[in-house]
């Protein structure tokens, strides 16, 4: 995990709050609180996720899998139970496009 003082690509000024960060990251820490990283409750900071995955998305850095990413945090909750997996619709998506089956989703389950 990242120190605050090790993000100050991301700021103009305070380091690990939302606000004084560059809107280029700005919008991508929004991206990810609600979506990769999902998050709630306090807005005025950075998680320590969401700073791992800013540094990453750094221009000219390799390129992010994001399937890769999903994979990852689906083996670190396998191990540790206490922590969630909000991946369930990206999961759906994965089967489909890999299996090609056309999985009817308007049934209740």
């Amino acid at each position: 995990m990242l120190e605050d003082r090790e993000m100050h690509f991301v700021y103009d000024s305070v380091y690990g709050k939302v606000k004084g960060m560059i809107p280029y990251y700005k919008f991508l820490n929004q991206l990810f609180r609600y979506t990769m990283t999902p998050k709630s409750g306090d807005v005025n900071n950075v998680s320590n996720m969401t700073k791992n995955l800013l540094a990453i998305m750094v221009p000219n850095q390799e390129e992010f899998s994001v399937f890769d990413f999903i994979w990852e945090k689906i083996i670190f909750t396998s191990v540790s139970p206490k922590k969630d997996c909000h991946y369930a619709p990206y999961i759906f998506f994965m089967i489909k496009e890999v299996t090609g089956i056309n999985i009817l989703m308007d049934k209740g389950h």
